[in-house]
Protein backbone atom coordinates (compact mmCIF):
# COMPACT_ATOMS: atom_id res chain seq x y z
CA UNK A 1 0.00 0.00 0.00
CA UNK A 2 1.59 3.27 -1.17
CA UNK A 3 1.92 6.03 1.15
CA UNK A 4 0.57 9.49 1.00
CA UNK A 5 2.80 11.79 0.71
CA UNK A 6 3.77 14.10 3.82
CA UNK A 7 2.93 17.11 2.20
CA UNK A 8 -0.68 16.53 1.76
CA UNK A 9 -0.80 16.76 5.52
CA UNK A 10 1.67 19.70 6.02
CA UNK A 11 0.06 22.13 8.61
CA UNK A 12 0.35 26.04 8.37
CA UNK A 13 2.49 27.23 10.49
CA UNK A 14 0.23 28.98 12.03
CA UNK A 15 2.12 31.44 14.93
CA UNK A 16 5.19 31.98 12.27
CA UNK A 17 2.84 33.23 9.63
CA UNK A 18 1.10 35.36 12.33
CA UNK A 19 4.45 36.96 13.57
CA UNK A 20 5.66 36.95 9.86
CA UNK A 21 2.51 38.91 8.39
CA UNK A 22 2.73 41.65 11.80
CA UNK A 23 6.39 42.27 11.01
CA UNK A 24 5.98 42.74 7.24
CA UNK A 25 3.54 45.16 8.08
CA UNK A 26 5.48 47.20 10.49
CA UNK A 27 8.46 46.73 8.73
CA UNK A 28 7.05 48.29 5.40
CA UNK A 29 5.17 51.10 7.17
CA UNK A 30 6.64 52.88 3.44
CA UNK A 31 4.20 50.87 1.83
CA UNK A 32 1.28 51.36 4.26
CA UNK A 33 1.76 55.17 3.96
CA UNK A 34 1.64 54.80 0.26
CA UNK A 35 -1.61 52.56 0.22
CA UNK A 36 -3.47 54.85 3.26
CA UNK A 37 -3.09 57.72 0.49
CA UNK A 38 -6.08 56.06 -0.94
CA UNK A 39 -8.08 57.26 1.98
CA UNK A 40 -7.58 60.86 0.86
CA UNK A 41 -10.41 60.60 -1.76
CA UNK A 42 -13.14 58.93 1.71
CA UNK A 43 -11.68 62.57 3.68
CA UNK A 44 -12.22 64.79 1.27
CA UNK A 45 -15.96 63.07 0.02
CA UNK A 46 -16.87 63.43 3.81
CA UNK A 47 -15.44 66.83 4.22
CA UNK A 48 -18.43 67.92 1.69
CA UNK A 49 -21.03 65.65 2.86
CA UNK A 50 -20.77 66.11 6.60
CA UNK A 51 -19.15 63.57 7.60
CA UNK A 52 -21.53 60.48 6.38
CA UNK A 53 -18.41 57.92 7.37
CA UNK A 54 -18.48 59.14 11.34
CA UNK A 55 -22.02 58.30 11.57
CA UNK A 56 -22.06 55.11 12.72
CA UNK A 57 -19.08 56.67 14.81
CA UNK A 58 -21.97 59.30 16.56
CA UNK A 59 -24.00 56.22 17.59
CA UNK A 60 -26.90 57.88 16.32
CA UNK A 61 -29.11 55.95 13.55
CA UNK A 62 -27.54 56.81 10.04
CA UNK A 63 -30.01 58.40 7.74
CA UNK A 64 -30.21 56.61 4.29
CA UNK A 65 -29.40 59.13 1.94
CA UNK A 66 -26.97 59.25 -1.24
CA UNK A 67 -24.06 60.75 0.50
CA UNK A 68 -24.32 57.79 3.01
CA UNK A 69 -24.43 55.26 -0.05
CA UNK A 70 -21.52 56.78 -2.01
CA UNK A 71 -19.28 57.03 1.68
CA UNK A 72 -19.92 53.61 2.26
CA UNK A 73 -18.65 52.67 -1.51
CA UNK A 74 -15.63 54.75 -1.75
CA UNK A 75 -14.61 52.93 1.93
CA UNK A 76 -15.22 49.43 0.12
CA UNK A 77 -13.26 50.72 -2.87
CA UNK A 78 -10.48 52.41 -1.18
CA UNK A 79 -10.35 49.03 1.24
CA UNK A 80 -10.20 46.78 -1.72
CA UNK A 81 -7.69 48.48 -3.64
CA UNK A 82 -5.28 48.91 -0.77
CA UNK A 83 -5.68 44.73 0.01
CA UNK A 84 -4.80 44.24 -3.76
CA UNK A 85 -2.16 46.73 -3.75
CA UNK A 86 -0.60 45.30 -0.43
CA UNK A 87 -1.41 41.86 -1.85
CA UNK A 88 0.86 42.09 -5.15
CA UNK A 89 3.98 43.97 -2.92
CA UNK A 90 4.07 40.78 -0.65
CA UNK A 91 3.87 38.15 -3.28
CA UNK A 92 5.43 40.63 -6.29
CA UNK A 93 8.10 42.76 -4.63
CA UNK A 94 5.80 45.44 -6.67
CA UNK A 95 2.42 47.40 -6.67
CA UNK A 96 2.30 47.98 -10.20
CA UNK A 97 0.01 46.66 -12.73
CA UNK A 98 -2.17 47.49 -15.48
CA UNK A 99 -5.31 49.24 -15.39
CA UNK A 100 -7.54 46.45 -17.01
CA UNK A 101 -6.24 44.20 -14.25
CA UNK A 102 -6.57 46.61 -11.50
CA UNK A 103 -10.02 46.90 -12.51
CA UNK A 104 -10.65 43.16 -13.37
CA UNK A 105 -8.93 42.22 -9.80
CA UNK A 106 -11.00 44.75 -8.09
CA UNK A 107 -14.58 43.41 -9.62
CA UNK A 108 -13.53 40.02 -9.12
CA UNK A 109 -12.54 40.69 -5.63
CA UNK A 110 -16.00 42.40 -4.38
CA UNK A 111 -17.99 39.72 -6.48
CA UNK A 112 -16.08 36.90 -4.47
CA UNK A 113 -16.99 39.17 -1.33
CA UNK A 114 -20.56 38.99 -2.08
CA UNK A 115 -20.10 34.70 -2.99
CA UNK A 116 -18.66 34.31 0.34
CA UNK A 117 -20.80 36.33 2.57
CA UNK A 118 -23.89 34.58 0.91
CA UNK A 119 -22.01 31.44 1.30
CA UNK A 120 -21.97 32.06 5.25
CA UNK A 121 -25.64 34.07 5.87
CA UNK A 122 -27.89 32.04 3.86
CA UNK A 123 -27.38 29.04 5.28
CA UNK A 124 -27.34 30.57 8.45
CA UNK A 125 -30.77 32.11 8.11
CA UNK A 126 -32.35 29.05 6.86
CA UNK A 127 -31.35 27.21 10.02
CA UNK A 128 -32.60 29.92 12.36
CA UNK A 129 -35.58 30.27 10.06
CA UNK A 130 -36.30 26.52 10.56
CA UNK A 131 -35.60 26.69 13.95
CA UNK A 132 -38.33 29.49 14.59
CA UNK A 133 -40.82 26.94 13.17
CA UNK A 134 -39.98 23.86 14.29
CA UNK A 135 -40.05 25.91 18.25
CA UNK A 136 -42.52 28.55 17.72
CA UNK A 137 -41.58 29.16 21.66
CA UNK A 138 -37.87 29.81 20.50
CA UNK A 139 -37.87 32.95 22.34
CA UNK A 140 -37.87 31.60 25.47
CA UNK A 141 -34.79 29.45 24.98
CA UNK A 142 -32.09 32.08 25.48
CA UNK A 143 -29.29 29.09 25.66
CA UNK A 144 -31.00 27.36 22.01
CA UNK A 145 -30.83 30.78 20.45
CA UNK A 146 -26.80 31.55 21.42
CA UNK A 147 -26.22 27.89 20.23
CA UNK A 148 -27.52 28.86 16.95
CA UNK A 149 -25.73 32.04 16.74
CA UNK A 150 -22.62 29.48 16.64
CA UNK A 151 -23.64 28.26 13.42
CA UNK A 152 -22.21 31.35 11.04
CA UNK A 153 -19.07 30.60 12.95
CA UNK A 154 -19.07 27.28 12.34
CA UNK A 155 -19.74 27.68 8.52
CA UNK A 156 -16.93 30.44 8.18
CA UNK A 157 -14.46 27.92 9.94
CA UNK A 158 -16.01 25.52 6.97
CA UNK A 159 -15.14 27.61 4.32
CA UNK A 160 -12.18 28.87 5.62
CA UNK A 161 -9.72 27.90 2.58
CA UNK A 162 -11.86 29.81 0.28
CA UNK A 163 -10.05 33.01 1.78
CA UNK A 164 -7.21 31.91 -0.26
CA UNK A 165 -9.17 33.12 -3.72
CA UNK A 166 -8.49 36.82 -2.52
CA UNK A 167 -5.09 37.02 -2.26
CA UNK A 168 -4.95 34.89 -5.56
CA UNK A 169 -7.33 37.13 -7.57
CA UNK A 170 -4.92 40.31 -6.25
CA UNK A 171 -2.14 38.75 -8.24
CA UNK A 172 -4.06 37.29 -10.89
CA UNK A 173 -3.69 33.43 -10.05
CA UNK A 174 -6.27 31.89 -12.09
CA UNK A 175 -5.48 28.19 -10.74
CA UNK A 176 -7.03 28.88 -7.43
CA UNK A 177 -10.20 27.79 -7.96
CA UNK A 178 -12.54 26.54 -5.32
CA UNK A 179 -12.13 23.07 -5.27
CA UNK A 180 -8.27 23.56 -5.47
CA UNK A 181 -8.36 25.70 -2.75
CA UNK A 182 -10.10 23.44 -0.65
CA UNK A 183 -8.09 20.59 -1.79
CA UNK A 184 -4.76 22.64 -1.00
CA UNK A 185 -5.60 23.73 2.30
CA UNK A 186 -7.01 20.79 3.48
CA UNK A 187 -6.67 20.00 7.07
CA UNK A 188 -5.99 23.54 7.77
CA UNK A 189 -9.08 25.44 8.05
CA UNK A 190 -9.05 26.49 12.07
CA UNK A 191 -5.71 27.87 11.41
CA UNK A 192 -6.58 30.04 8.24
CA UNK A 193 -9.79 31.28 10.10
CA UNK A 194 -8.56 32.20 13.25
CA UNK A 195 -5.48 33.31 11.67
CA UNK A 196 -7.41 36.24 9.66
CA UNK A 197 -9.26 36.55 13.28
CA UNK A 198 -6.64 37.44 15.29
CA UNK A 199 -4.76 39.71 12.62
CA UNK A 200 -8.28 41.88 12.90
CA UNK A 201 -8.41 42.38 16.63
CA UNK A 202 -5.85 44.98 17.20
CA UNK A 203 -7.81 47.14 14.81
CA UNK A 204 -11.00 46.56 16.01
CA UNK A 205 -9.73 47.42 19.56
CA UNK A 206 -8.43 50.50 18.51
CA UNK A 207 -11.63 51.38 16.50
CA UNK A 208 -13.78 50.48 19.61
CA UNK A 209 -12.18 52.71 21.77
CA UNK A 210 -12.41 55.45 19.26
CA UNK A 211 -16.12 55.21 19.17
CA UNK A 212 -16.06 55.15 22.92
CA UNK A 213 -13.60 58.24 22.93
CA UNK A 214 -15.76 60.17 19.94
CA UNK A 215 -19.21 59.75 22.57
CA UNK A 216 -17.50 60.82 25.28
CA UNK A 217 -16.38 63.66 24.15
CA UNK A 218 -19.43 64.76 22.23
CA UNK A 219 -18.40 68.00 20.32
CA UNK A 220 -19.85 68.03 16.87
CA UNK A 221 -16.70 70.70 15.88
CA UNK A 222 -15.78 70.57 12.30
CA UNK A 223 -12.03 69.81 13.34
CA UNK A 224 -12.85 67.41 15.77
CA UNK A 225 -14.75 65.67 13.11
CA UNK A 226 -12.39 65.78 10.65
CA UNK A 227 -9.09 64.67 13.00
CA UNK A 228 -11.81 61.59 14.07
CA UNK A 229 -12.35 60.86 10.25
CA UNK A 230 -9.22 60.95 9.01
CA UNK A 231 -7.71 58.23 12.21
CA UNK A 232 -10.70 55.79 11.92
CA UNK A 233 -10.48 55.74 8.30
CA UNK A 234 -6.45 55.24 8.65
CA UNK A 235 -7.42 52.26 11.05
CA UNK A 236 -9.72 50.65 8.47
CA UNK A 237 -6.94 50.57 5.97
CA UNK A 238 -4.20 49.23 8.57
CA UNK A 239 -6.72 46.33 9.46
CA UNK A 240 -7.51 46.15 5.28
CA UNK A 241 -2.99 46.07 5.11
CA UNK A 242 -2.89 44.00 7.87
CA UNK A 243 -5.63 41.17 6.58
CA UNK A 244 -3.52 41.50 2.96
CA UNK A 245 -0.66 40.59 4.28
CA UNK A 246 -1.65 37.35 6.04
CA UNK A 247 -3.53 36.55 3.00
CA UNK A 248 -0.42 37.14 0.77
CA UNK A 249 1.80 34.98 3.48
CA UNK A 250 -0.53 32.00 3.34
CA UNK A 251 -0.94 32.06 -0.45
CA UNK A 252 2.67 32.10 -0.41
CA UNK A 253 2.91 28.85 1.33
CA UNK A 254 -0.19 26.99 -0.50
CA UNK A 255 1.08 28.09 -3.91
CA UNK A 256 3.97 26.47 -2.88
CA UNK A 257 2.12 23.11 -1.65
CA UNK A 258 0.07 23.25 -4.91
CA UNK A 259 2.74 21.39 -6.96
CA UNK A 260 3.06 18.97 -4.35
CA UNK A 261 -0.45 17.64 -4.84
CA UNK A 262 -1.93 15.93 -7.52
Amino acid sequence: MTKAPETEEEKLPFIAVIKQSFMYFFNNLGLFARVASLGIVVVLFDMFADFPTLCAVRGTECPQNWQQSVSTLLLLLVSVSAIIMYCRNVVFKTTAMSWASFVRALLLYIVFSVFLVLIIAVPSIAVMFLYGVAMPEAGQHGLMINLLMLVPLLISIAVAPLFLIFPAVAVDDRSFGIRRVFAIARGNHNRIFWGQFLMMIPCAVVILILNYAYRFIGIDNYLVNELFLIVVIAFSLVDSCLKASFYAHIYQFFKARQGTLK
